[in-house]
């Protein structure tokens, strides 16, 4: 007896209650409930199905008049009937009927494209609707393709979802797009029919999409996608009009061939035609009459060719064309004529042929030609076509009163591998040929993902590590036991060594509910096996770890691969993992000191006392770094020599402030106050700012290398204890393996107190920088005429009032035309108490750099700058004013008018003018002093008191 565990099977039980007139024994009470109780067992949840069937066993029936069914990925049937298009659940009740005018009758059948669209073919046009769970939605109609009242094609779907049909009335084949139901080819081909009674073959896609269809008039066509010919093959002047071809694994085609003589069948062939159209082989069916044409044909797995032809039996011809074996149909009283057999076959080769008539029924028929089974079902129908269901449930129509469509219990069920294997030769579509493949199951199994283990990539640098197994369990199936051999080099790797486990199930899917043992004996695997320990699990995820320590130098790889990985018993999929030695990482973050929240890009890491290469060593525009480093203890450090910006006046301002108590800083400003690095902070580390700020000094400290920056390892929020200012620069005790992250440093520019410093634009463009462009502000330039002989003074005006602590100005010029000779402090600022440092070295810039002693709000004159000519010859010249920041934020700045004035002479040669060129240039002029040099004059004599004077 056939245990089938996928389909519930009915029974029906009944008794009557009567009065007894003597009680039931106590004994047979218990048989009769244990018997009870045994029947329930064998009753499936569902209750009225049987849980047992024997092959051949009708395990249920529907009463309709139906078309063969097409079978959809849950197993619901869906058949055409009388009035419409039927979904039958497996179990024989009605899903639901999606009516259709005019379906017309015949054997043409539903057929089902990947998207789960179903095509169903009627007597004037090709339906497409949508199947629901209880009905089914209109997508569109094609009309005026159909056959007639008797619909005896059945269409085919191509891979890329067109559909063939073909009017077996008209001969006419179509091509149609599946998105709206519209011609594909301008044209239908034209299958010839010869003025015999239409056609009966279906079309078939097979190998590079060539569509194959026999005629009556025309033998068999190939047609190519365009819908143009590729070849007829026309030998013996025959018609191939009953048999849908058939493909086979080498793309030969395989049909039936009808000699006539004055539209008379006189021979009957099964031909087997080359992929180019010429003759693979004939073999004649014996026959003499005109009721042994071939109706049928089927390929089993072993490339034996099955034609059944309407009287003359079940022949099976080897592929070399020799007979194999001939199945003569049952001479029983009853039968039929002109009946027009169909078959299955099951994944066990056995081949299900369906007889109609009143001894006509089922019959299995061994791979050898011998009778295994029989179940007589009295039927009367056209082309009836079994189909079969991946469970083995054999599904078939009987036309004699009442109609009904029956499911019949097979021997075995399929799997896609056997699905796979019946569809080498046909394209790679959803319905290629009638009833979808060589077996006519009239289903196209979705592949089923099945149990697939899988290994990650992993690297690392420790010294050991854990990787993780997982198994895909996509259908839910229990998990009884699992056996797994995996391999690596173990030169690289080695599983771990008590007490430590070399592979555990803590941590996965299975912890608690199975056992596992391992073998690791033998080098370069580990054998696992789990099974459970009554409980099973039928989800998917991590099933077990592997621990491993680390033996390769960095940089060596092994892979892990499965060399045995099964479920239940069954081999699964597996894809293998692979280990990397890596160096081990030291990584962290630079960020400038709070409250700014600003990162220092391009800070150098330095490992051990030595400078790490970049761009590795280097931080990026997100102060982020990360180094390799060898096994061992570490220190760290962070040096940097760019990104010098931040320093102005304002800087030295708020140390006077602080060196007076109007100030208070934290711990960070302090380090950033004492730019000599003498562990104090002074007055004099303003006036270094003020010099650095304008070119006079390339460095603030004599340290060696000038220390531009100072990066500490740790927050620091308690500095009560200085002076002396003392902080760590270092990270130490950095331990390699494992890994080490969050490194981070926090920068500190030397002398930017206001903590105003950002990076380069250049280095980051993200990010402020400091101005690499002329203030767009008014009067921003100036031009000035340079005449020899004539010093001018070049006022420069703060235009808004604004409270001034520190003020920074830069002005460039052109250095062949003038001479910066000095800046002075006039105006709002004129001997106001502010400190200033000038630079006057860098050929064509002046800078000036001031803070203030007593804040003064105003606007105004600030300061004026003194310049002599440099050029023989008048020439005018440009000024601009590039820089003008109060309190380090750029405002309006302008130039004022220049007063020009002769150059007074310094007659005493001295490099001053004083009184002294006065009282000399009087004395040439009178005649006190012979041998003058200086060329005097009243004029320039009076220039000289002039500016004695101030005025």
């Amino acid at each position: 007896m056939f245990i089938n565990p996928f389909i519930e099977r009915r029974i029906t039980m009944s008794y009557n209650c009567q009065k007894r007139s003597k009680p039931m024994s106590q004994s047979k009470f218990y048989k009769v409930v244990v018997s009870l109780v045994l029947l329930l067992v064998m009753v499936n949840a569902g209750g009225g199905q049987l849980a047992y069937a024997n092959p051949g066993d009708v395990i249920c029936s529907y009463a309709a008049s139906l078309s063969s069914p097409a079978i959809g990925d849950d197993g619901t049937l869906y058949s055409k009937g009388s009035d419409g298009l039927y979904a039958i659940n497996p179990d024989c009740t009605l899903k639901w009927k999606y009516q259709i005018t005019s379906p017309g009758g015949g054997y043409s059948s539903p057929v089902i494209a990947d998207d789960g669209t179903i095509y169903l073919l009627t007597n004037d046009s090709l339906y497409a609707v949508t199947p629901g769970s209880s009905s089914a939605t209109f997508k569109w109609q094609r009309s005026g393709i159909g056959g007639n009242a008797n619909i005896q094609t059945t269409p085919a779907i191509g891979s890329d979802g067109t559909i063939y049909v073909i009017n077996n009335s008209t001969g006419l084949l179509y091509a149609i797009n599946p998105a709206d139901g519209s011609l594909k080819w301008p044209n239908p081909y034209h299958v010839a029919t010869n003025g015999i009674t239409g056609n009966d073959s279906s079309p078939v896609i097979g190998c590079n999409n060539v569509i194959y269809v026999g005629s009556s008039g025309g033998g068999l066509y190939a047609i190519k996608p365009d819908g143009t010919l590729k070849w007829q093959f026309t030998e013996l002047g025959g018609g191939a009009r009953n048999a849908t071809p058939v493909v086979g694994s080498d793309c030969s085609v395989y049909t039936g061939i009808l000699k006539y003589a004055d539209q008379n069948v006189v021979n009957n062939y099964l031909a087997a035609v080359n992929p180019d159209g010429s003759r693979k082989w004939f073999y004649e069916i014996p026959s003499s009459h005109f009721v042994y044409y071939i109706n049928s044909i089927s390929i089993g797995n072993d490339g034996t060719v099955y034609g059944a032809t309407e009287e003359g039996g079940l022949y099976a011809i080897n592929p070399d064309s020799s007979l194999k074996w001939n199945y003569p149909y049952p001479s029983s009283a009853g039968m039929l004529m002109n009946q027009v057999p169909s078959f299955v076959i099951g994944i066990d080769g056995t081949i299900y042929l369906q007889l109609y008539g009143t001894a006509g029924g089922i019959y299995a028929i061994n791979p050898n030609g011998t009778l295994k089974w029989q179940k007589t079902i009295a039927s009367r129908a056209s082309n009836p076509s079994p189909v079969i269901g991946s469970d083995g449930t054999i599904y078939l129509r009987n036309g004699m009163p009442p109609s009904t469509l029956h499911a019949i219990q097979g021997d075995a069920p399929w799997t896609y591998t056997d699905y796979q294997n019946s569809m080498k030769g046909y394209a790679d579509s959803p319905w290629p040929r009638f009833k979808q493949n060589n077996f006519n199951t009239a289903h196209r199994p979705k592949k089923p993902p099945g149990f697939v283990f899988s290994l990650p990539d992993v690297s690392s640098c420790d010294k050991s590590f854990s990787i993780p197994i997982t198994l895909d369990n996509p259908d839910s199936q229990s998990l009884r036991g699992i056996d797994l051999t995996i391999t690596f080099d173990s030169s690289v790797i080695t599983p771990k060594n008590l007490p430590e486990e070399a592979a555990t199930l803590t941590g996965g899917i299975l912890q608690g509910n199975y056992s596992l043992y391992y073998n690791k004996d033998v080098s370069g695997q580990i054998i696992l096996s789990i099974y459970t320990n009554g409980t099973t699990v039928n989800t998917g995820g991590i099933i077990a770890y592997l621990n491993f320590d680390v033996k390769g130098a960095v940089n060596s790889t092994t892979k892990l691969n499965f060399a045995q990985a099964l479920v239940n018993s069954t081999q699964a999929t597996a894809k293998a993992g692979s280990f990397t030695v890596i160096g081990c990482k030291i990584s962290g973050n630079v960020i400038y000191y709070p409250p700014s929240t600003r990162y220092v890009p391009n800070a150098q890491i330095i490992l051990d006392g030595t400078p790490v290469s970049p761009p590795d060593g280097n931080t990026d525009c997100g102060g982020n770094y990360m180094i390799t480093a060898s096994a061992g203890t570490h220190k760290e450090s962070v040096s940097k020599s760019t990104d010098l910006g931040g320093i102005s006046g304002l800087d030295a301002y708020d140390i006077s402030m602080y060196m007076i108590g109007k100030k208070v800083f934290n711990c960070y400003q302090k380090i950033a106050a004492d730019v000599n690095r003498d562990g104090i902070i002074t007055s004099e580390d303003a006036g270094i700012i003020r010099e650095y700020a304008v070119k006079n000094r390339s460095c603030m400290n004599n340290s060696t290398p000038c220390a531009e920056w100072v990066f500490i390892p740790y927050p620091i929020t308690d500095c009560s204890g200085w002076p002396p200012i003392t902080y760590p620069t270092e990270r130490t005790g950095i331990t390699i393996p494992p890994s080490a992250t969050g490194q981070d440093f926090i920068g500190i520019r030397i002398g930017d107190v206001t903590g105003n410093w950002t990076p380069d634009s250049a280095t980051c463009p993200a990010t402020r920088s400091k101005r690499s462009r002329i203030e767009t502000r008014e009067n921003a330039t100036y031009t000035l005429t340079a005449t020899p002989g004539f010093t001018c003074k070049v006022p420069i005006l703060l235009n808004d009032s604004s409270e001034i602590r520190s003020l920074d100005i830069t002005v460039e010029f052109v250095s062949s035309v003038l001479t910066a000779k000095s800046v002075t402090l006039s105006g709002i600022l004129g001997g106001k108490g502010y400190a200033m440092s000038t630079g006057l070295s860098v050929a064509g810039k002046v800078f000036a750099s001031m803070s203030a002693g007593n804040v003064v709000t105003d606007k105004g004159e600030v300061v004026y700058i003194t310049f002599t000519p440099s050029a023989t010859t008048q020439t005018d010249t440009t000024l601009k004013l590039t820089q003008f920041d109060v309190n380090e934020i750029g405002v309006s700045g302008a130039f004022g008018t220049a007063v020009c004035v002769p150059q007074p002479s310094d007659c005493s040669g001295d490099n001053k003018i004083g009184l002294e060129d006065a009282v000399y240039g009087l004395q040439c002029i009178s005649g006190l002093r012979q041998n003058c040099t200086c060329n005097a004059d009243l004029a320039k004599v009076l220039q000289v008191l002039r500016i004695l004077s101030g005025i």
